[in-house]
């Protein structure tokens, strides 16, 4: 199984106020619930390298096992430096997509960016995307094929991530059954 894992940053954040772009708490514990299945996790963000993440939010630093677990984390903190463009990503390579920021206005032309038109991509084959904050442009098209999900709580990474991999999993289920009939 393999997942893109999109790091879409807050284009309105002011980095010199300390505002951040994107909270590694959101991150780190969908990236290590794919991880430890042994999911096969592609990271990308809109120019590639390295994507500005804050640090947790106030009082969440020392109580997230993942967050911790990322710091400690040398390998995974090298990934994340080295994230592809998500132009260079095809949606026909991965079985599902996590989104963690805001994609914009997946179907209008004249306000689709790169990660709106990769969501699309999963949306019209079919594939199952989720997307943390849920305030999306979905006009006039839907999901199309796809299965979306989306959420605003501090926990929807976590949870949206377990429901990508059920999801998937029971295509691979149905896939095999019907492969061995």
């Amino acid at each position: 199984m393999r997942i893109l894992l999109m790091l879409i940053p807050d284009v309105e954040a002011d980095i010199a106020a300390g505002t951040s772009m994107l909270r590694l708490e959101l991150f780190a514990g969908a990236y290590y619930l794919f991880h430890d299945r042994g999911i096969e996790v592609v990271l990308a963000s809109p120019a590639g390298g390295s994507p500005w993440m804050g640090p947790a939010s106030p009082g969440r630093e020392n109580a997230d096992v993942a967050v911790l677990r990322f710091r400690k984390d040398g390998p995974s903190r090298e990934e994340l430096t080295d994230t592809i463009r998500l132009d260079q990503a095809y949606a026909e390579d991965f079985d599902g997509a996590l989104c963690l920021g805001s994609p914009g206005s997946i179907w209008r032309q004249e306000h689709k960016s790169p990660a709106a038109s990769l969501i699309a991509d999963f949306l019209v084959a079919a594939k199952p995307v989720a997307i943390m904050p849920s305030g999306l442009d979905l006009m006039p098209h839907g999901t199309a094929e796809g299965l979306l999900i989306s959420g605003d709580s501090a926990r929807t990474p976590l949870l949206a991530a377990h429901a990508l991999i059920g999801v998937l999993d029971g295509r691979e289920n149905r896939a095999a059954s019907n492969f061995n009939e």
